[in-house]
């Protein structure tokens, strides 16, 4: 069956688990819903997650910043 060719050929295992618990309710068409779906899931939270470095970065620069600043106003007195 086509259907089974495609389960068995994913290489994600997470959608070939979810394709499986749908047993006999499969169809091509919820094969391909499920697959893209956990697709842009995972591209969201990648950007998600590009987003949380870039927002813990330049948090780490501005503290590097204020620690100089303070730096130089207690080497200064």
């Amino acid at each position: 069956m086509i259907l089974d060719r495609i389960v068995l050929g994913l290489t994600s295992s997470r959608i070939r688990e979810k394709l499986i618990q749908e047993g006999d309710k499969l169809t091509l068409e919820k094969a391909i819903k499920v697959a893209r779906t956990f697709e842009y899931a995972q591209s969201q939270m990648k950007s998600m997650e590009n987003k949380e470095k870039d927002i813990s970065a330049l948090q780490r620069r501005q503290m590097r910043k204020l620690q100089q600043r303070i730096a130089k106003l207690c080497s200064s007195e």
